[in-house]
């Protein structure tokens, strides 16, 4: 046991030579536990425990090998979270970060076990965030961190000839993905400023005003009563229309003289599935503030905030009788970094969620780090830094109750900058091994549900 406990951490000091990693502090954790941690009996005969606290050590170089993976293991501490539903739930925690790592787990065989923390693990305690999702992805523990994923409803795609569908990926999309018990959001069904997201007949068809109303409401009507019956739930009806001087390339809002069509996708989407979770969703619509990077940034808020007034007006009554509003959320993409820059003010992200007055779904989350500077380590410090700087601000408005991810892995997140991954955006990188962006969402994800109220 002691040879390859030797062996091991001799690879492990050989890799951190080998990616030229240079010291670099933890971050910060400016909410303690709320309960005092007691040792977790047992921990040290437990080699599993020294397997997984390595990946954690590989993402945190630190100094004098505090984060060796045996002085890592050596002073981890348990902590009992009790959820709104009164059961206990326990973690194995970093004193020195506050980073969960561990958590007790069932097995199959009915034993319990210390297994690695992924994301779901926290967010399945009730009293926080619902749900916690991403982009359909190959990152092996993929079903292990989310209970909920995007799957590309893109019109183009859907029905690419008029009246003529291809739902073959799609379906085999949400097939693989029920099959693993995930729940599925359809994202999106009108998107019209992208000329690759409009089939090219809807695009030429040269169509009348009352002819691309009936246009909407089939095709609408048709995607939502085809994912209705596989078992979507939710569904981003439409995505970032028009505005002057910024997204011009929408034919319906020139065609309607505004945004009347929107009101005709809800509607119509209501219809086909009184039950479902509709969403209208845009990008920069998390913060009033321009940020230094994008000081003529579009006016996302103010445009979210016309629309979901128009929409909250608006009701279908149902073959039960009862009355529902055609929208149940805002879709708030945060993207962040690069030319959509890093909210200067989070005190005003927090302001700017609660002011929309319906729920929020954080729809697809990630952080660009090609305009930031510094060695690698300080790269991913500062990317962590944001990604739990700007989970606890919109965590607490009180007003979100699902954070989607734009992809896991660098290797799979739709704003990567692939080949060279200059994007980097995503909390796991091109070779699956979690970054210190990924603990320090754990840590706050934690940091959610031990602040609950019982």
């Amino acid at each position: 046991m002691k040879k390859h406990a030797f062996l091991f951490l001799s690879l492990l000091l050989a890799l951190l030579l080998l990616y030229g990693c240079t010291p670099t502090a933890p971050l910060p954790s400016p909410i303690p536990p709320t309960l005092t941690p007691t040792i977790a009996p047992g921990y040290k005969a437990n080699s599993g425990i020294i397997e997984y606290s390595a990946a954690y050590a590989l993402a945190y170089p630190g100094n004098q090998g505090m984060y060796a993976p045996e002085a890592v293991a050596a002073r981890l501490v348990t902590e009992t979270i009790v959820g709104t539903d009164g059961l206990s739930y326990q973690f194995m925690l970093d004193p020195q970060t506050h980073v969960p790592l561990l958590t007790m787990s069932n097995l199959e065989n009915g034993a319990k076990a210390w297994m690695p923390v992924h994301l779901k693990d926290i967010v399945r305690i009730p009293g926080g965030i619902e749900k916690i999702g991403s982009l359909n992805s190959m990152y092996p523990e993929f079903y292990k961190d989310v209970n909920a994923a995007s799957v590309n409803t893109t019109w183009s795609v859907l029905e690419p000839s008029n009246n003529q569908y291809d739902f073959s990926l799609f379906d085999h999309d949400v097939a693989e993905l029920k099959a693993k018990g995930l729940e599925i959001r359809g994202q999106n069904l009108i998107y019209l400023t992208q000329d690759w997201a409009v089939p090219e007949w809807v695009r030429s068809g040269n169509f009348s005003k009352a002819e691309l109303e009936q246009i909407i409401v089939d095709h609408v009507t048709k995607v939502i009563q085809h994912g209705k019956a596989l078992g979507v739930t939710e569904w981003c009806v439409v995505n970032e229309p028009y505005i002057q001087g910024e997204r011009e390339n929408d034919q319906f809002y020139k065609a309607f003289g505004g945004f009347d069509y929107i009101d005709i996708a809800f509607i119509a989407a209501r219809k086909a599935d009184p039950n479902a979770i509709l969403i209208y969703n845009d990008y920069a619509n998390h913060s009033t503030i321009r940020p230094e990077q994008r000081p003529s940034a579009i006016p996302s808020v103010e445009l979210t905030r016309q629309i979901i007034g128009r929409l909250k007006n608006l009701t279908v009554v149902g073959d039960d009788q009862i009355a529902r509003s055609v929208v149940d959320a805002v879709g708030v993409q945060s993207h962040l970094g690069g030319w959509v820059g890093i909210p200067p003010d989070l005190a005003d992200v927090e302001q700017t969620l609660k002011s929309y007055g319906l729920p929020i779904i954080i729809t697809e989350f990630d952080v660009n780090v090609e305009l930031m500077t510094g060695t690698k380590d300080q790269v991913l410090l500062k990317q962590a830094q944001i990604y739990s700087d700007y989970l606890r601000a919109i965590v607490k408005s009180g007003a979100v109750t699902e954070l989607t991810f734009w992809g896991l892995t660098d290797e799979t997140a739709i704003n990567s900058g692939k080949p060279n991954y200059d994007t980097a955006p995503a909390l796991i990188d091109q070779y699956n091994k979690p970054k210190i962006a990924y603990y320090e969402v754990l840590k706050v994800l934690l940091e959610q549900v031990q602040n609950v109220p019982q």
